[in-house]
């Protein structure tokens, strides 16, 4: 519902619980198109603000409490005859300050090696595999353009890690 006064409603979309085993499983899906045409835009947005920050959208696995916890897979589909679809994660520009920071950071660990970050071109099977660019941009009408860092951590008990090239 709306308001004049303070917050709008809120919306809970929640599956069930369940005692013994699993909880049930939340689907939000368009269906799938007909002969021509292509299946339906599915959009998670927040609303725009008139004035301080709009809304977050955070998505996540949840916590457990004993093993792993659920992993999380953000891809587009694959092609039978074309090409599959791209992934962009883009931050957002900004008038007024800098643009948004875009930051990739695997998890951290207590009792082992922290996770790796991984980035890796597509396998190419009868031809040339995909390129990796990593790049800063091009510099405006002052200033200079990005600086680009290329670093390992350092080690509180013997080596730190090593770079290779090649």
């Amino acid at each position: 519902g709306t308001s004049s006064f303070s917050s709008g409603g809120r919306v809970w979309l929640m599956s069930g619980y369940g005692t013994i085993s699993t909880s049930g499983s939340v689907l939000v899906a368009t269906a799938n198109a007909g002969n021509t045409g292509v299946s339906g835009l599915l959009v998670l947005s927040t609303g725009t603000a008139s004035r301080g920050t709009s809304g977050t959208i955070s998505i996540g696995s949840g916590v457990s409490v004993s093993g792993n916890s659920g992993g999380l897979y953000v891809g587009s589909g694959s092609a039978t005859s074309g090409r599959a679809g791209s992934v962009y994660v883009v931050v957002g520009s900004g008038d007024s300050g800098n643009g948004g920071e875009l930051v990739l950071s695997s998890g951290t660990s207590s009792f082992s090696s922290g996770g790796r970050v991984k980035i890796l071109s597509g396998y190419g099977s009868i031809s040339t595999s995909g390129s990796v660019l990593v790049a800063t941009a091009n510099a405006g009408g002052s200033g200079v353009s990005g600086l680009l860092v290329l670093s390992t951590g350092t080690a509180s008990k013997g080596n730190s890690g090593d770079i290779m090239i090649g």
